[in-house]
Order: structure tokens, then sequence, then C-alpha cells
């Protein structure tokens, strides 16, 4: 879990509380979209007057399996809402690619008068959405709807890429069979990819496995018997 980062100092009454929200569904080195999120939310809470109180950084988390509930860290500001007057992302897609998780973040905001800002809405200007407005709630919907159909897109996008690459003999990623390796392979269509190959430890670790005694074997009972015998 990531530190949470809170402030101690002594704010001004006028200056709104806020909570900066990152999410990313998968971090590797060469991933900046933390920092980037960081950035355009730290951009937006001045933009506001507000006072970074804290961050909610949830990594290697995804907005189509997890509702805001369900993040780790988000779900500490959820929890305190005294402690926070307006949530900050860089994007909607960061908080939401779900109607349904939407209206229940709308929902929460209405009933404890928070204030939820986008640093890049539509046109990429800053989005705050005003749940005393009808107008407003169905604005949210339709962006949460986009969100919603943009996620599946992706899904959908992911699973035929990976039909394709199945199709070739080539492997598209996911958790690794056991006794199996990532490799680079030159394939007949001359194109380099990855596939399966035999994991070169497999034998020897199998090779030792297989002489751990069953629990059935006659050596193990005698070992058992004599154990009870003794006792």
């Amino acid at each position: 879990m990531t530190q949470l980062t809170r402030r101690t100092g002594p704010l001004s009454r006028q200056s709104p509380r806020v909570v900066g929200a990152i999410r990313l569904s998968r971090y590797h080195d060469s991933t900046t979209s933390p920092e980037v999120q960081e950035e355009m939310i730290t951009l937006a809470a001045h933009r506001i007057g507000g006072v970074l109180v804290g961050w909610a950084k949830d990594i290697d988390v995804s907005a189509l399996k997890t509702s805001p509930w369900e993040r780790e860290e988000l779900l500490y500001w959820l929890e305190r809402p005294d402690e926070w007057d307006v949530m900050v992302w860089q994007r909607m897609d960061r908080a939401v690619r779900s109607m349904a998780d939407m209206a229940n973040l709308g929902r929460f905001a209405k009933q404890h008068g928070k204030r939820l800002v986008f640093a890049s809405g539509p046109g990429g200007d800053m989005l705050e959405l005003d749940f005393g407005s009808a107008m407003s709630e169905l604005i949210m919907l339709i962006l949460a709807f986009a969100a919603q159909l943009e996620g599946q897109t992706i899904v959908e996008r992911n699973q035929g890429a990976a039909a394709r690459l199945q199709s070739l003999g080539r492997w598209a990623g996911g958790p690794v069979p056991y006794g199996f390796q990532p490799e680079r392979k030159t394939f007949p269509d001359g194109n380099e990819g990855w596939w399966l190959g035999e994991h070169k430890e497999t034998p020897t670790f199998v090779a030792l496995l297989s002489r751990v005694p069953s629990p059935d074997s006659r050596s193990t009972r005698s070992r058992i018997g004599s154990t009870r015998q003794a006792q």
C-alpha cells in the first residue's frame, strides 16, 4: 500500500481540502501516467483554490473490475468524508468505467456535500460536477456511459488481439503455465514475438519432487508407525 500523504498544518477555512485520486490499471518501469496524473491534479487543485491534504494512489487496479469502494487507498478517504471537501481525478475514466459506479459515487458526493472534479473533461478543460442540478447529474451519467463503452471496447480489442496471436502460435500474455517461460522467437512469417518455451529449471525441480516419499508409501507409513509407538 502506498503511504498516504496527509497535511498536518493549519488550513484556511476558505480553502477547500482536496484529495488527489490516482488510478492506473497496469504499471511498469516505463509508465509515466502516475506522474502525469499527479501534476494535472495538483494544477486543478490550485485552480479551485484548494489545498491538497492527501492522495489515494491505486496502482495496478482496473476500474472495470473494481468499484471505488474496492480500491484500498481510495476507500481510506471515502470512509473519512469529514477530512476532505473535494476529490480530484485526472479524468473520469480514472475514477470509474461504469455508469453504476458513477451513480453511486455521485450519490455519495450529494449525501456528504462533496465536490468531484476532473482535471481534464470534455474538450480538455476542467470539469466539476454540481449535484444540486438535475442537468449536471444527467451529464455525469452520459460521461460515465462513454467511459463504460470505451472500457468495453478495450476489453473486446484485447480479446481479439489475444485470439489472433494464439491462432499464429504466439503467446498472448497472461499467467504463465507451470513448466514454461516466455521467450522471444522468430516465427515462420518472419516476425518476432513471444511464445512459451520450456522452463529450464523445471525438470530438476520435478526430479527433486519425485524423491519425496508419498504419504501412502511403505517407508512413510513405517516412520509414522514408529513415531506413534515412541509416543
